[in-house]
């Protein structure tokens, strides 16, 4: 009998033993790995109570709020910039680039996560208050409302981004339900063409050429274009943005977005100065920003036969909107280029605003001498070139207009322009002519100039 008891009272050890050892696996060396599994349902629940925080303009407006079960957007236009939360499919845009913000787990001490879990309290996340101007946005995504495309307006010399538009777009209350068509959308409304949508420049790219062979100080900037200045680009012709009178200096070729002078510049420059100088503008490098770019990746393998297509804005150099608002604003603050700020205070739960510094540092680019240069040969075009379409009234507009071929054979237009404080870049997909991306820039700048007096306080009131 003795026995027998000492025999169960084993077997009821090793298997208590057992069951423990079961269970402090896959309590404690598994528990993390299944607590991250997307199909636990604690871990979804969880998610789905948090109290997200807010999103806001510039003026307080509310652009996202509610729990992260429960996301509402009461401004669809802002998707380009907000983007959106699902449970199901993750996030983008702000929504994902300050997700630990909007969470609040940025402001959480260690071990408050877990404590919160034990006590079962609610998880309270903070609120994000972004640049973007409110009227401007909405301006920019119905100028290009029925195109695809993108626009980009940023304060000078700031550096604060107004304005950040792409389309075709979504709307980010219906991401779930619209989800599986816009994946499969062949014209790509997820993509934030604004700043990872990648374009040969073409003829936006003389700002760039123009301002470096200034500031090299390249000689025969005055030497005559014997020829004709369009340029072919595989089997499509890449054309003049205007219709030019004679064509008798490379500026003449500025002023009109013509492109086959400009291979004159880049044989004097020569392929280590153009390497340097696409490295001088940041174009082979990823930018400072909050949401995500995209850029070329350096260096690029420029020789004799490359070279003109790389004056011209065509061959390996691809680049996105955003880039060239960078450019744009140095080109407008004396050859100094800002980093870009988009987010501009951030909010713990309870707490007072803090303001948001960008990433990374004012860099000067080019001279300001070259600088002054550029934008007298950007007021000339708009004045009396391809860009007057740009034109406002009682306003000193700088602007240039310009085509570039696109991978499909197809045309792509191209507007970069600044007034005294505000700068703007406007791509249009498949588009034969400039004029609309002039008229959209002008119409844009116009509408930041009638904003002009308004305050723009650093933080909101608590």
């Amino acid at each position: 009998m003795t026995e027998n008891l000492k025999r169960l009272t084993a077997g009821f050890s090793l298997a208590f033993a057992l069951i423990g050892l079961a269970l402090g696996y896959w309590g404690v060396v598994r528990g993390p790995e299944l607590l991250a599994r997307e199909d636990n349902p604690r871990a979804v629940v969880a998610e789905q109570q948090i109290r997200r925080g807010a999103i806001l303009a510039h003026d307080g407006a509310v652009l996202a709020t509610g729990l992260a079960g429960e996301r509402q957007y009461p401004k669809p236009a802002f998707a380009p910039v907000v983007g959106y939360y699902s449970i199901r499919y993750g996030s983008d845009g702000v929504e994902a680039a300050y997700d630990a913000a909007l969470r609040g787990d940025a402001f959480m001490a260690p071990g408050d996560l877990e404590l919160n879990g034990l006590l079962h309290r609610e998880q309270v996340g903070g609120d994000v208050r972004l640049t973007i101007d409110p009227a401007i946005q909405v301006a920019a995504m119905q100028a290009l409302e029925g195109r695809a495309g993108a626009i980009v307006a940023v304060s000078v010399p700031e550096g604060d981004v107004l304005a950040l538009a792409s389309a075709p777009t979504y709307d980010p209350n219906h991401i779930d339900a619209d989800w599986e068509s816009l994946v499969e959308n062949p014209a790509s409304p997820l993509l934030n063409r604004a700043t990872q949508g990648l374009y040969q420049p073409g003829a936006a790219f003389q700002v760039v050429m123009l301002g470096a062979a200034y500031n090299a100080q390249i000689a025969g900037m005055d030497e005559p274009w014997p020829g004709d200045p369009t340029m072919p680009v595989g089997n499509v012709m890449l054309p003049c943005a205007g219709e030019p009178g004679e064509i008798v200096r490379v500026v003449d070729a500025f002023l009109w977005g013509c492109p086959a002078p400009f291979m004159l510049l880049a044989e004097a420059m020569g392929a280590h100065r153009l390497e340097q100088t696409l490295d001088d503008f940041g174009f082979l490098e990823g930018d400072d920003f909050a949401l995500p770019t995209q850029h070329t990746e350096g260096p690029l393998a420029l020789n004799e036969a490359t070279l003109d297509d790389i004056a011209i804005g065509q061959g390996d150099l691809l680049v996105s909107p955003i880039q060239m608002a960078r450019i744009a604003v140095a080109m407008a603050s004396d050859g100094v280029m800002p980093p870009l700020r988009l987010v501009e205070a951030v909010r713990p739960p309870s707490g007072m605003w803090q303001v948001v510094t960008p990433d990374g540092c004012s860099r000067a680019i080019i001279s300001r001498d070259s600088a002054e240069a550029v934008a007298a040969a950007m007021s000339e075009s708009v004045s009396s070139g391809a860009a007057q379409a740009a034109a406002i009234p009682n306003e000193s507009v700088h602007g240039h207009a310009g085509l570039a071929v696109a991978g499909g054979g197809t045309l792509n237009a191209w507007f970069i322009g600044f007034l005294d404080d505000a700068a703007i870049v406007v791509l249009l997909e498949n588009e034969a002519s400039a004029a609309p991306a002039a008229e959209i820039g002008g119409r844009i700048l116009a509408l930041v100039s009638d904003r002009r007096g308004a305050e723009r306080p650093s933080v909101i009131a608590p």
